[in-house]
């Protein structure tokens, strides 16, 4: 069954709500799949600064995955600090991208089941109040993939240590994680061999560029050029991300304006 990395997140852990971590993934995942591309953008007042653009318009989206897609198409600038507030303020600083947009879609294929109870809750000290509270826990089916994806994720060590002794057995490693390589934090600083290794496997007798064009659109490992942009990317989203999240005000200016920290964490 096919996951994307937001989606294998919550899986892991249903009652996780925090959006920022799935958020993150989402960006990762569709630059590893050459979806988006990251750039320098250049700025005459702040500099250049990582941005990141739509390479190609994927078949189809789930709709956590159309809402980060729209950030990146709204966004005039293609800074990630302005990309991050957009969606920031679309998700209620991300409050809202795990319940309405990641975890629905899971129930809906069979993988999460919801369970409501009702609980009587204290307002304001003399009130109180019924409310209905759901929980979430894996089906049968969503155990079995839960066991799929934690298999996955443990053989970050392999790859890594068969990095150095055969690269070729860490790239056909690597490619059949797919996207979902970008929930093993420990391969992100390694994505640039990675990445060399993976082209060799993809592409045996071809050059080192395989055939890609520069706008991306032979796919997500077909060019070394997106693990150098991962790389540069999962740095640059934790900063942009934390500010998007702890002060959601910023509307079409999340570079102008929200630089300096003014929003906390």
């Amino acid at each position: 069954m096919s996951l994307t990395p937001a989606e294998a997140l919550v899986l892991l852990d249903p009652m996780q709500e925090e959006g920022t971590p799935a958020v993150k993934v989402t960006f990762l995942g569709l630059m590893a799949e050459g979806v988006l591309r990251q750039e320098v953008v250049t700025g005459r007042v702040l500099g250049d600064r990582a941005g990141i653009r739509l390479a190609r318009q994927p078949g189809s989206a789930p709709p956590h995955v159309a809402a980060v897609l729209e950030a990146v198409r709204a966004s005039s600038s293609g800074r990630i600090n302005d990309i991050a507030a957009r969606l920031g303020k679309a998700t209620r600083r991300f409050a809202t991208f795990v319940p309405e947009l990641v975890r629905p879609r899971l129930v809906q294929r069979g993988l999460l089941a919801e369970t409501r109870r009702q609980e009587q809750r204290r307002m304001l000290l003399l009130f109180r109040r019924t409310v209905t509270v759901s929980s979430f826990h894996p089906t049968e089916t969503g155990r079995r993939e839960q066991d799929r994806i934690r298999a996955a994720i443990d053989q970050g060590p392999e790859i890594l240590a068969a990095l150095d002794r055969d690269p070729p057995r860490a790239a056909a490693m690597a490619l059949a994680l797919g996207p979902l390589l970008v929930l093993i934090p420990a391969l992100m600083p390694m994505l640039g061999q990675l990445a060399g290794a993976m082209e060799m496997v993809r592409n045996p007798g071809g050059g080192a560029d395989g055939g890609a064009g520069g706008d991306g659109s032979s796919g997500g490992a077909a060019d070394g050029g997106w693990a150098e942009g991962l790389s540069a990317l999962d740095g640059a989203l934790d900063g942009a991300l934390a500010e998007a999240g702890g002060d959601g005000d910023s509307d079409s200016g999340g570079d102008s304006g929200g630089s300096d920290g003014g929003g906390g964490e």
